[in-house]
């Protein structure tokens, strides 16, 4: 199973959605979160809200509908998968920006057990330095 991302934007967006169902349980702090953190990251300089929105559509048809998930959330071959399609298209200092909006995500409500084992995944899958990982993550 593979998938590709047309744009850097899209990637981002694809790597939210994971963090966010990753719980499965989004939650309205994850979603302010998106819409007035993400949303204002220089990658999304050409989208205002409605486009935003509908790039957040587009990339959950894409990831939802060719990615292996159960009960709304990326399996552990989706999670793969997607890592994959990220490394491909991201440069390594972009990765390291998605893997900060990750754990912005993911800490935007309480991290969860699912959310902290992704977070580790994309961080190892994403090859993001120890050091500038435990930055990010405060430790």
């Amino acid at each position: 199973m593979t998938i590709e991302f047309n744009t850097s934007a899209e990637a981002f967006i694809a790597v939210a959605w994971a963090v966010c169902t990753a719980d499965k349980c989004g939650t309205k702090e994850e979603r302010d979160y998106l819409y007035e953190q993400v949303r204002h990251l220089d990658i999304f300089e050409h989208c205002d809200r409605v486009e935003f929105g509908n790039l957040m559509g587009l990339a959950y048809n894409k990831i939802f509908h060719t990615l292996p998930c159960e009960e709304s959330a990326l399996t552990d071959e989706g999670i793969e998968c997607l890592i994959q399609a990220v490394n491909k298209i991201l440069t390594p200092n972009q990765r390291v920006e998605v893997f900060r909006m990750a754990c912005g995500l993911a800490g935007a409500d309480t991290v969860s057990e699912r959310e902290g084992a992704l977070l580790e995944r994309l961080r190892d899958g994403f090859w993001i330095d120890p050091e500038v990982a435990k930055g990010i993550l405060g430790g």
